[in-house]
């Protein structure tokens, strides 16, 4: 096989590999999440459905998350994500105010990882899991495919040419 085509080859190869490099991620967004807590019970996206652990919830770094949260119980509870899990909040874990009735609780997702979401007033009744993903790189085949193609095309003409001198 010619050298020419094989390095022609081989630097087509390059620039897929290293254009997917350079992909943006995924844009992050908001997800919301509504939370039913009772100290005896755990929490629950519905007020029916209510276990511990509960609902697992899961989003990409860099996602805003709302929570609505509401106490059905009536006691105090206050949200918190566990990074360490030890069952108590500790600085830089993202924790709402201790609330009653309902509140919204707001945060960006800057950690990766499986953790914990707790009570911080009830943390061994009222617990999930919380995952944080990698976010998604946006489809790179509208920069890398092109350019791949393009390169593909040039080295068939070139080989022909080649060929047929």
């Amino acid at each position: 096989m010619n050298k020419k085509l094989v390095l022609i080859f081989v630097a087509m190869l390059l620039v897929g590999v290293l254009g997917t490099a350079f992909v943006p991620k995924a844009k992050a967004v908001t997800m919301g999440f509504q939370l039913y807590g009772k100290a005896t019970m755990g929490w629950g996206f519905n007020p029916s459905i209510i276990t511990a652990p509960g609902p697992t919830i899961q989003v990409y770094q860099g996602d805003t998350v709302n929570l609505t949260l509401t106490s059905q119980d009536g006691l105090p509870h206050q949200f918190f994500v566990d990074y360490n899990n030890n069952s108590i909040i500790d600085s830089g874990e993202p924790h709402s105010v201790s609330f009653f009735g309902t509140i919204v609780f707001s945060f960006t997702v800057d950690t990766l990882g499986n953790f914990t979401y707790r009570c911080a007033v009830h943390p061994l009744t009222m617990f999930g899991d919380f995952k944080v993903w990698n976010p998604i790189p946006e489809f790179p085949g509208l920069i890398v495919v092109p350019v791949f193609v393009v390169l593909t095309l040039l080295a068939v003409v070139l080989f022909r040419r080649k060929r047929l001198a």
